[in-house]
Formats: structure tokens, C-alpha cells, sequence
């Protein structure tokens, strides 16, 4: 029995809060099954019935004997189940019955009986379904994904709704889409002309198809810092902190970042754009960003910060946009990174905020952060990271310890929400399937927090089988959930640590950079020699089997492990050469094959990107690639 359970469980995402299981199995055959489905909410019903029908098990009227017949009763008892978003799901001989909370509780019962269902069937026309009892509801109210459309992916709609069906069965039900300069703003063409916006139409749809699925779609524009895109623009620059430009990490150039927060205009500007954004979400929430104002106080503000202080003038500017933003009836979630520089002002922000508290650290500090707003009075979300951005291969062990981290102490304070988010610095060279470690195992700890679900998540193959499982259906001859697992691990090899990044692609993208030069100082030949062997063993699973070379997710990762072999290669003979030496000067023997490599995987990058991506960003990811060739061609001595 013990052996049964551990089974079912390890084929169940999230992890139920209790299973009991009776030792009674229904034998079942589908030709002769007969499903009957028992509810008075169409919806719930209509989704069943679609779920039952990609299994085949719902069947018309079979002939032959012995025929089985299971009704199922869709029950909705808030006094019998009273956590929100909670359900019981009863599976016995003749009935299975989902009673819930909610409608979203009902679809969370249905989404864990599909997957019993799934992982009984395993391709088979015979199975063995188990009497159960689950008593199942979420750690925390709001459990969401927070997509970077901005740096530079937009996503086609299509990809977004696979995203959606695959994360709402996962009982995920909040999304948002970090906006900068990516929406189709009136009047404002000259910001978003070459980005691919969302259209407000494009919105609408799918905040319609998100409320099906019981996710909030809720908005999230950028409002203070991450200004740059509206800033370059001449019309637009005189609203700069730094008109003259500012050195920030989020672009190759100088350049203006943050809104001048004393400037009258910049609220009429951000009115505007609020008007034309938020009617078309029906979330009564609203992501105003206001993170990483570095540049703050280094411009035209800065006569009124030495005198107030720039916590201060923070703190004003956040109570101009709530002020804005309640003419809107929406409630504030805002970036909490600035105010914990000078804690003094976090009692004077208004308790109706929603505070979003991010690190993507394996050791960020959560504990303090969460207590110190749960001691205010604060409702607030934990938002750890899926740890993919500032790499090619993601960092598989930091994402986990960061999710487990965030989902412990928000727990522990009554957090609001657990909001994963998955960003796209430098040109959001990872790909998509890179995020789906951090998407799994923040999906499973947003619902379910306990050390049972920590530890499972720490472990390569229980990972690696809910990857296969959910992700790639079991369909392909090797396990590529265990191949993301290994790929996000080679980092580590390197021997050397660096914060919000992997040295893997910080001396590929920036090998001018001091802490490029820290990385190559203080990791060997041997370490990455270890990682291109690694490199090479991948290669050969995904390179040699024809029948996978289709897949779109392992042309991904060949993708990634070519990029991967040439910042190995190209580090290794830096070492060789002299970490110090200009690229340009390298023998022509180590830069031309580099060169025609990086070519080549440019190519690669262009025809990938649009498979899952509309073109707008596509110059702008690429430009960060061409930048090494540059480095590498720039000045080039006659032959």
C-alpha cells in the first residue's frame, strides 16, 4: 500500500495536502467504461467532459457485456470545504464526486482527477483506478507567473495559451506580463513601433481566456525606473531623471532610465497610459513596477533628495500613483526592492499596497523582509525567480533553493501571494523551456509549502519525471526533463558564483566587463574543459536521434549547448592567451572558426525565436550577440 501511494503521489502536481488510500482498485477497460457527468455548472462540466474525451473515456453506449458505468457529481459546498480555492475529490466503486469551494477549487478537483486519471491509463485500454479520498487547497491565495515581455520576447498569443492551459493545471491562477514599452499605446507609436505590442484587443482576449481557466490576468506596467524604451525618445526625454543618459546594467549604451518623479508632467503621462491600459483587464489589481530607480537623485532631482532624502522622494512619488491609480478603483502591487533601502519609510505607505517582495538569491534575505511587512500590517507577495535570465541554461539548484526559500518564510508570514517571475535581461537569450524548472517547482510550492514538497523538488529524478510527464507527454525515447535538470546545473562547474547571473554568460555576452575578467581569474582550463565534455554527451543524445530532431524544445537545447560550447571554448583560450588581451588581437586560428560559429548560431537564434515569438525584439536580442563578433573583428590587423 505504502509502495501504491508513494507511486501516485509522485505522478501528482501539486502535491495534495492528504491522500487516503484504500486498498481497492477499479478495474477498468475503456471501450467498456461509461462516464456520466453529474453538475449544474455547464462550465466546470464542459471542461470535464473535454479532458475525458482527449483520455477517451467518454464513450457512447458500448455492447459489451460487463460495461462500467461511473457517475460523477460536480458539487459545489462552501460549508463542507471552506479553504478558498479548495476541493475534496472522492473516487469510490460506482461515484467520484468533486466537492468545492469555488468554482476555481472545482477546476483545481478536476485538473488532480485528470491526472490520477492519465497516470493510470499510461497508454493502456486496461487500467486500474484507485479508491481514494483527497482533502486538497492552497498555501497561498495568490499563486502566480510574471512573463518579462519586454526584454525582448513578446510571445505569439498562441504560445501564451499553451502557457496558460499548462500552468492553470497546475493550479497557478494569477499572470502577468511585465510591460515597458510593449503594449500598443494611442499616440505613443514611436516607443512600440518595432516591439510587436499587445494590442487592447489582444488583451481582452486573453484576459477572456485566462478567466476561463480561472487565472486573473493582471496588468503590470513599469511606472518609475526600467523607463529607458519611452526615454530615448526625443519626445519623451525632457521627463528624464538623466536626460543626458545614465549608466545602468539593462543596456549596452548610456542612457536616460528613470522618470523625473518631481515633474508634474510624468503623472499626466502616466495617467494616460493607464486610462488606455487597465479597461481592458477585469483584475482588480494593478503591477505599477517601481523597482531599480538607480539613477535617482543623480539628475533633476537631486537638490530635492539631499534635502529630503531619496527614500523620501520615493515615497512621495508612490503616493502620487496610488493617488492615480485609485481613480481606477485598482489596487497597488509595487516592487518592494527600493523601499527596504531605507526601512524608515515602509510604516508610512498606505496598508492598501500590496508590497511584491523579489530576490533570486538561493540566500536572499526572506526571513527579515517577510517578517518586517507581516509585523507592519501588510498583505504582500513573495516573488522568487525561475533563476533562467542572465544565462543560457537557467541555474537549476539556485531556482529551487530560491523558490523553496520564498515559499517557506512567505508561509511562515501570511503572505498574500507567491508570484514566480521570469525575466529577460540582454536580450532573453534563454529559452522557453529553460523557465520550466522554475515554473514546476514554484507551481508545486505556491500550492504546497510542506517539507514533504521541499524535498521532493530537491530531487533530480522526481523533477525530471513531472518535466516528462506534464511537459513532453512521455513521448520522446530519453528524458529531456532530466537534460533541463543537468543542463542548469553546468554553471556550478565552473567553480565560480556570481549573483542574478551565470559566469557562463557573462563572459560570452560582456568579456570586457571586470567581473567577466573575476570569473575567467578564478576558474581553470580543467573546469571548462569538464563542462564542453558535458556539453558534448548532451549533444550526442539530442544531435543523433532522428526521431526527435523536430521536437521544437530539443532544438532549443541544441541550441543552448552550441552557445554554451563557444563562451567554454572562448574562455578557455582567453586563459590560454591572456585573460587581459583585447579579443581583437587572438590569432586568427582561435577568432575565424569562433566567428563562423557565432554566425552561425545567430542564424539559429532568428529562426527559433519566431516559432514561439513575434519578430519585434529580434534585433534588439541579436545586437548582443553581434557585439562579441564585433569585439573579436574590431580594428583587425592586414593580413
Amino acid at each position: 500500500m505504502a509502495s501504491l501511494l508513494t507511486e501516485l503521489l509522485a505522478n501528482l502536481h501539486p502535491l495534495p495536502k492528504e491522500v487516503i488510500l484504500f486498498n481497492k482498485f477499479l478495474k477498468m477497460k475503456k471501450s467498456t467504461t461509461q462516464i456520466h457527468i453529474n453538475s449544474i455548472n455547464r462550465h466546470l462540466e464542459q471542461i470535464l467532459s473535454q479532458e475525458l474525451n482527449v483520455l477517451e473515456l467518454l464513450q457512447t453506449k458500448s455492447e459489451e457485456k460487463h460495461e462500467r458505468l461511473i457517475e460523477v457529481f460536480l458539487i459545489r459546498q462552501k460549508e463542507l470545504i471552506p479553504h478558498y480555492n479548495g476541493y475534496k475529490l472522492i473516487i469510490e466503486e460506482k461515484v467520484i464526486k468533486i466537492i468545492f469551494n469555488d468554482d476555481a477549487g472545482g477546476y483545481y478537483g478536476i485538473s488532480t482527477l485528470i491526472q490520477i486519471f492519465g497516470s493510470a491509463i499510461n497508454n493502456s485500454s486496461d487500467f486500474l483506478l484507485p479508491e481514494l479520498v483527497i482533502n486538497d487547497f492552497p498555501d497561498f491565495p495568490a499563486r502566480g507567473i510574471m512573463l518579462d515581455v519586454s526584454r525582448d520576447k513578446v510571445p505569439t498569443m498562441d504560445t501564451l495559451y499553451s502557457l496558460i492551459e499548462l500552468l492553470s493545471s497546475w493550479k497557478i491562477n494569477q499572470l502577468q506580463l511585465y510591460f515597458e514599452h510593449t503594449f500598443a499605446y494611442e499616440k505613443h507609436e514611436i516607443v512600440w513601433k518595432n516591439a510587436s505590442p499587445f494590442t487592447a484587443d489582444e488583451i481582452k482576449t486573453l484576459d477572456k481566456f485566462c478567466k476561463e481557466h480561472y487565472i486573473e490576468l493582471v496588468p503590470n506596467q513599469n511606472s518609475f525606473g526600467h523607463f529607458h524604451r519611452w526615454l530615448i525618445h526625443d519626445e519623451y526625454r525632457d521627463l528624464a531623471e538623466c536626460p543626458d543618459g545614465y549608466k545602468h546594467p539593462f543596456s549596452l549604451n548610456k542612457e536616460p532610465f528613470s522618470l523625473n518623479p518631481t515633474d508634474k508632467r510624468v503623472v499626466s503621462l502616466l495617467e494616460d497610459l493607464y486610462s488606455q491600459l487597465l479597461p481592458n483587464f477585469t483584475s482588480t489589481m494593478f503591477n505599477v513596477g517601481l523597482d531599480e530607480t538607480f539613477d535617482l537623485g543623480e539628475g533633476k532631482s537631486a537638490e530635492i533628495c539631499q534635502k529630503k532624502s531619496k527614500s523620501y522622494v520615493y515615497l512621495e512619488f508612490l503616493l502620487k500613483v496610488c493617488d492615480l491609480v485609485a481613480k481606477f478603483g485598482k489596487t497597488i502591487q509595487f516592487w518592494a526592492d527600493m523601499i527596504f533601502q531605507d526601512e524608515e519609510i515602509i510604516p508610512l505607505i498606505p496598508k492598501t499596497t500590496i508590497p511584491l517582495l523579489w530576490g533570486y538569491e538561493k540566500d536572499h534575505p526572506y526571513e527579515q523582509q517577510t517578517k518586517k511587512l507581516h509585523q507592519l500590517g501588510f498583505s504582500f507577495y513573495v516573488c522568487p525567480g525561475t533563476s533562467s535570465w542572465n544565462s543560457f541554461t537557467g541555474r537549476t539548484y539556485n531556482a529551487i533553493e530560491n523558490l523553496i526559500k520564498a515559499a517557506i518564510w512567505g508561509k511562515a508570514e501570511d503572505a498574500l501571494g507567491y508570484l514566480i517571475t521570469d525575466w529577460g535581461d540582454h536580450g532573453h537569450l534563454q529559452p522557453l523551456p529553460i523557465s520550466y524548472i522554475g515554473f514546476l517547482v514554484g507551481s508545486g510550492l505556491s500550492w504546497n509549502s510542506s517539507e514533504t514538497s521541499q524535498d521532493n523538488f530537491r530531487k533530480r529524478e522526481y523533477v525530471s519525471q513531472l518535466l516528462d510527464k506534464y511537459i513532453f507527454k512521455n513521448q520522446l525515447s530519453f528524458s529531456v526533463g532530466s537534460l533541463l535538470f543537468d543542463i542548469g546545473t553546468l554553471p556550478d562547474l565552473l567553480g565560480v558564483d556570481f549573483p542574478n547571473s551565470s559566469g557562463l554568460f557573462l563572459t560570452l555576452l560582456f568579456p570586457n566587463r571586470v567581473d567577466s575578467e573575476m570569473i575567467l581569474q578564478n576558474t581553470t582550463i580543467e573546469n571548462l574543459e569538464a563542462i564542453n565534455n558535458k556539453i558534448s554527451e548532451y549533444l550526442q543524445i539530442l544531435e543523433t536521434n532522428n526521431s526527435i530532431k523536430e521536437v521544437l524544445a530539443v532544438q532549443e537545447l541544441i541550441w543552448v549547448c552550441k552557445i554554451v560550447q563557444i563562451s567554454c571554448d572562448l574562455g578557455m583560450n582567453r586563459i590560454e592567451c591572456g585573460i587581459n588581451r583585447p579579443l581583437v588581437s587572438l590569432p586568427d586560428i582561435i577568432k575565424n572558426p569562433l566567428i563562423n560559429r557565432l554566425n552561425m548560431l545567430i542564424a539559429d537564434h532568428k529562426v527559433l525565436w519566431i516559432k514561439r515569438n513575434r519578430i519585434g525584439g529580434l534585433e534588439d536580442s541579436v545586437r548582443y550577440l553581434e557585439k562579441l563578433i564585433l569585439l573579436l573583428t574590431k580594428n583587425k590587423p592586414r593580413n
